[in-house]
């Protein structure tokens, strides 16, 4: 069954892509049509290879398939723009990240069974070199699985929290935590953030899941810098902005866009983009972050 679900995903692609080659036979194929097939036939080929190993992990094909779809959307430019250079400037030292704190349910959990939700987090998030450490932090008994590396830092944590009701009886809530850090991978956060999605989604938990981008520009910029920065970013997502705050310290701008999945309230009004610039006078820069839906990380 599962070797039938690989194959017909990756024929349907592969169908897509021909059926769009017809259609467009009769005129010049630019060079983005040219990358996009051979992007898509590259993907297919991918599934094919990995269908006659066994195909034992759909997560993967999954994982592939929705970074595809994800080419060219409002995130991806964002993401391109922290890449690049924004009026001359150019933003260094970039990293990425997505994070969730959920509840995961309010019974007792043993050391196992801890273990065990760690690692089927880890098998999702595709890292296998993990070490596995209990601890105590602000009085909670936490257990941390952890793999760090030049290219990422994966830290995930089962928290237990234990009170006392009013009746002085303990009540226990377990509670999972999941950090991510991309470093020189930072085009892959968007596809990080739909797979911590649909593992949340697949146990039935309800949380919000924050992406976050951090770059860093040379100096001290002027008030003229600033907001050609912020412009710059608000465009290539593709958003409106819902209220800002632009000072000498801080730049801080809210937006809204209704394509990009959470949203949180501030006042009456929707936010899910979060910009924001301050200026480090011991290093000299300045720092530059985007968060959807909004900065859940210290300036």
């Amino acid at each position: 069954m599962l070797k039938d679900y690989l194959y017909r995903k990756g024929l349907k692609v592969y169908e897509g892509v021909m059926d769009k080659e017809r259609r467009i036979q009769h005129r010049k194929w630019t060079g983005y049509d040219k990358f996009l097939f051979i992007c898509v036939t590259c993907l297919w080929i991918m599934a094919a290879i990995h269908l006659f190993s066994g195909g034992k992990d759909v997560q993967w094909m999954q994982n592939a398939m929705q970074q595809a779809r994800m080419e060219g959307t409002g995130q991806e430019n964002v993401v391109s723009a922290f890449g690049g250079n924004i009026q001359g400037m150019s933003i260094r030292k970039v990293t990425a990240g997505v994070n969730t704190y959920a509840k995961y349910c309010d019974t007792p959990l043993t050391d196992a069974a801890k273990a065990d939700i760690l690692k089927r987090v880890a098998d999702c998030m595709g890292i296998r070199q993990y070490t596995i450490l209990d601890s105590i932090e602000s009085e909670n008994e936490v257990k941390t699985l952890s793999q760090m590396d030049e290219i990422r830092d994966v830290i995930c944590k089962i928290v237990t929290v234990t009170e006392e009701d009013t009746a002085h009886l303990s009540q226990v809530h377990q509670y999972l935590y999941i950090g991510i850090t991309l470093y020189d991978t930072i085009d892959q956060v968007f596809a990080y953030e739909r797979t911590v999605r649909n593992l949340l989604a697949d146990w039935n938990m309800d949380a919000t899941v924050a992406v976050h981008l951090k770059g860093e520009l040379q100096g001290n910029l002027s008030p003229i810098q600033k907001n050609q920065v912020i412009q710059t970013l608000l465009r290539q997502a593709d958003v409106e902005v819902v209220m800002e705050h632009r000072g000498d310290d801080v730049y801080t701008v809210y937006a809204y866009n209704r394509s990009i999945g959470d949203a949180v309230k501030i006042g009456s009004q929707n936010v899910n983009v979060n910009i924001s610039m301050n200026y480090d006078e011991q290093q000299n820069i300045t720092n530059v972050y985007y968060a959807t839906p909004i900065q859940m990380t210290d300036y």
